[in-house]
């Protein structure tokens, strides 16, 4: 037989005992914390997580000799028609180099012939030095020749396609509460890799949610050291805080190709006096 009474005594015990804590609660000096304080995002605990988790966007089986760690970053991030290029770039800036040409190349102008002018150049000064091969400013600088030979965003129709490219090379991943878990030794050396070739924005690493972002930040990156000073550089730094990474690229490529457009007449002129 229940004795009912208890009951009724257990259950008033735990109401007194429930009250106590709303008032203890009211009294306490407790706030609110931001658990992003505690566990801060990482910028490589996030591309490994991005990492990890996209599917391969090239299968190519490379001519050349990467090591296991390298092969993962290329086979994630870099998209067979680079890859089946011809392609020299000094060894500390090639990752850097690379990626900036996949997303030039694939995104915005839609055509590689650049890595073959890249390719040429890389040879013409092998024949002055052997052990001299382009670095990261002489592939940005022929990205910017070819980008102003071709008029690129002449119209609304280039800027769609270019929008359709990017949405292309994106993959759905979720990256929320990447700081929480601990990707695995390889996918966190893969991460590294990347993270050195961004050295002007690594503040916003943290932000990326695709490859497709991370590929148009490393392009941002490159460019950035060339618009510096530029009185538009406020337009950029704006779209990356708002997460727009492709109108970040594109902003930054014609601020850039202006530039050279107006450095190129400026030797011509020069050149005739």
């Amino acid at each position: 037989m229940i004795n009912t009474s208890n009951t009724a005594n257990v259950n008033t015990n735990l109401d007194d005992i429930m009250n106590e804590f709303r008032v203890g609660d009211k009294k306490s000096n407790i706030i609110q914390l931001n658990i992003n304080t505690y566990f801060p995002n990482d910028p490589a605990t996030r591309i490994a997580s991005l990492l990890e988790q996209s599917n391969n966007y090239s299968n190519k089986t490379y001519r050349m000799n990467f090591d296991p760690v390298q092969e993962i970053v290329l086979k994630k991030m870099i998209g067979e028609e680079v890859l089946n290029k011809r392609l020299i770039i000094e060894e500390h800036d090639f990752f850097k180099g690379i990626f900036f040409l996949n997303y030039y190349c694939s995104v915005i102008a839609k055509s590689y012939d650049v890595i073959d002018s890249l390719y040429d150049y890389a040879k013409q000064l092998e024949r002055v030095d052997k052990h001299k091969d382009p670095v990261i400013a002489d592939v940005v600088e022929k990205v910017l020749q070819n980008s102003f030979k071709k008029n690129i965003f002449v119209s609304d129709h280039a800027e769609r396609g270019t929008r359709e490219a990017y949405n292309s090379m994106k993959q759905n991943i979720n990256l929320s509460g990447a700081q929480f878990v601990k990707p695995s030794p390889v996918y966190s050396s893969a991460a590294q890799i990347i993270k050195n070739t961004v050295n002007n924005l690594e503040q916003n690493l943290s932000t990326i949610e695709s490859r497709a972002d991370l590929n148009a930040l490393v392009f941002t990156d490159a460019i950035y050291p060339y618009i510096r000073t530029d009185s538009n550089l406020p337009m950029v730094n704006n779209l990356l805080e708002k997460k727009d990474f492709l109108n970040a690229s594109i902003t930054a490529l014609q601020i850039a190709s202006k530039k050279y457009y107006a450095d190129h007449i400026d030797k011509k002129i020069r050149g005739s006096v």
